[in-house]
Order: C-alpha cells, then structure tokens, then sequence
C-alpha cells in the first residue's frame, strides 16, 4: 500500500520543528514584552503597561499549550490506496522473439544529400562534382 503524496501528513520530525519554532516565537515575544511592560507603566503609558504585562504573563501558558498540541490529523486523501490500482491497464506488445521485418535497400529512398552516392537513376546536375555532363 502507498499513501498518496498530496495526502500524505507532515512527518514526526515536521511538526516538532513546527511546534518548537512557533514556542520558541511566542517566548521571544513574552522576552521582549516584560521589559516592555516595565518601562511603559514606568513612563505613564499604563493602558500600553498593562498590555505588555498581560502579554509576558499569559504567552507563556500559550506557548506551552501550543508547543504541546501534537498533528493528530491524518492526510486529507483518506486511506491508504494500492499503487497497482491507480496505474492503467499496459498497453499489448508485441513479442520479443518475433524478427524484425526485412527492409530491401533498394526500397529505400536516397537522394545523395547524406553524403553517399547519388541515386544513378537521377539526372545529372551540374553542381554535383560526380554529374555526368
């Protein structure tokens, strides 16, 4: 049994590097609001103080929460399905202890522009330097 590609899930190693990059986000915006806070509530700007210090209280419990939440979710294609079902019937060939057909060479048609003999049952011409004239 194969999975199809656009149906398969983000792989183990995927998701953990997902749920470390967004903690890890969450932890610097957290890093960042905290002396953010302080200075603000420090400076007068309280509505912006108490912001950051919601923010670099609560990010942490939603980092957390977050980073813990593991893809669960199978692919969106269902089932796994049979490799040997989706390829379409082959086509018949031919055998391969049948000869292949002989070609009489005078059956060939050849108009001297490969570089060999002229046909001689073409007129001469006079920029050809084997013509006849």
């Amino acid at each position: 049994m194969a999975q199809g590609v656009t149906s398969a899930p983000r792989s183990p190693k995927e998701d953990r590097e997902q749920r470390l990059r967004t903690y890890l986000i969450a932890m610097a915006v957290r890093t960042v609001s905290f002396p953010l806070a302080v200075w603000a509530l420090l400076s007068g700007w309280v509505v912006i103080g108490v912001i950051l210090a919601a923010a670099a209280t609560f990010l942490p419990q939603i980092a957390v929460t977050i980073a813990n939440a593991v893809d669960n979710r199978t692919g969106t294609g269902g089932a796994p399905v049979s490799p040997t079902r989706a390829l379409p019937a082959p086509h018949p060939t031919p055998p391969h202890d049948i000869p292949p057909q002989d070609i009489p060479f005078d059956d060939i048609p050849f108009d001297g522009t490969a570089g060999g003999p002229a046909d001689p049952h073409d007129p001469p011409q006079p920029d050809r330097p084997d013509a006849d004239l």
